[in-house]
């Protein structure tokens, strides 16, 4: 921990000097990834953690409430929405306007990754939304005239905004610790949208092009974090084994997993899975993870479960227990379970809003501690 907070204050003092900072130091303080796996300095960094998407507009006893619960469950990293678009919420907005950005809310983010620093969580954020909470792409489009979501990947007026937000978001300077996004390790990596589709587009050559340059847009701003695309990993490649009408693979959504993962600015891969909601048998998701293990593998980038989740509370233990040992077994891996949540400032528990909801109390949170701490073993 000592060489932690040295190795920071120095680098602190580069920014501040405006000096660049060197590869060779980054190295010890950013994961960064190495022949196909997450490193941290000379040693492994499978991780794993959780998702939450009301820490940037949550009170700040919510946000510490819930990095108290994940230090206590051993996750190391948190994935959160850094994205607030349109109408404001609890008076917290990032982008109210299109193309334009409020300090007020953007020193709420400077908030959320001072505590997780200060609870040693690292961070991925996500920077915007397929769907239309908390304004997504919809958003975006209609900010700029149009009724077609896709057109968020499409309209000059959509791609000046989200570049603008780059620029505002990854390429800040802290108000509290002074410390700029970009050199601060505690932010592990950048995606640039959680469950990009483009339906629209059913080659995936619209989203891909999107990814690319955006993608590369921020890997400028921030070369020492990581980036994903921040997709639920759905192909584009039917076959007799899978039939063309397997939604999950025949790229109707306007995703396509294998291109997308093979763009040299994104640093690691990642999938969803919700066979309930998707309509799928349960033990469907283990040749799901399987097949995204495999794939990133050949293509030598790690792959991250970064959302999962089961309804029914009978069989979710056993069913993640099975989903763990794929990814245990995998050297280039992280998981991120859907959604750990806490208490309200009032003391009472927030609402389960879409039935996958943890809280520290669950019987799952020792099950899930027990996973993390065997993910680090292999840091050893």
């Amino acid at each position: 921990m000592q060489r932690f907070v040295v190795a920071a204050l120095l680098l602190l003092g580069l920014a501040l000097a405006g000096l660049s900072i060197q590869r060779t130091g980054a190295d010890e303080l950013f994961v960064r990834v190495a022949d196909g796996a997450f490193m941290l300095g000379d040693r492994p960094f499978p991780f794993v953690g959780a998702n939450n998407y009301y820490l940037l507009y949550a009170p700040p006893e919510m946000t510490e409430d819930v990095f108290r619960a994940a230090t206590a469950a051993d996750f190391t990293v948190m994935r959160f929405w850094g994205f607030l678009n349109g109408p404001s919420v609890n008076d917290i907005a990032i982008q109210p306007t299109l193309g334009s950005f409020d300090e007020g809310g953007l020193q709420h983010l400077d908030r959320v990754i001072v505590l997780a620093r200060r609870h040693g969580i690292r961070l991925v954020i996500s920077l915007a939304n397929n769907w239309e909470h908390f304004g997504g792409r919809e958003w975006y489009a209609a900010a700029a005239g149009s009724e077609d979501p896709d057109d968020f990947y499409r309209l000059d007026a959509c791609r000046s905004a989200y570049r603008a937000m780059l620029q505002t978001v990854v390429g800040r300077t802290n108000t509290i610790n002074g410390i700029p996004y970009a050199a601060d390790p505690t932010i592990l990596g950048w995606e640039l949208m959680n469950e990009p589709r483009c339906p629209s587009d059913p080659t995936g050559e619209t989203l891909t092009n999107w990814i690319a340059e955006m993608g590369t847009a921020l890997k400028n701003l921030a070369p020492h974090q990581l980036l994903a695309a921040g997709g639920e990993g759905f192909f584009n490649s039917p076959s007799p084994q899978t039939g063309p009408s397997d939604w999950t693979r025949d790229g109707s959504l306007g995703t396509d997993w294998d291109r997308i993962a093979s763009l040299p600015c994104v640093d690691y891969t990642t999938c969803h899975l919700y066979p309930e909601h998707w309509g799928k048998p349960t033990d469907w998701g283990e040749a799901w993870i399987r097949d995204h293990l495999l794939k990133a593998s050949a293509l030598g980038k790690p792959m991250v479960l970064q959302e999962y989740g089961i309804r029914d509370r009978s069989s979710r233990n056993a069913i993640y227990e099975t989903w763990w040992a794929l990814l245990e077994a995998s050297p280039s891996s992280g998981s991120l379970v859907w959604i750990l949540t806490g208490n309200r400032p009032d003391g009472t528990p927030y609402p389960d809003f879409d039935g996958f909801d943890l809280k520290p109390s669950d019987d799952t949170m020792p099950l899930l501690r027990n996973h993390a701490q065997r993910m680090r073993q292999r840091s050893r």
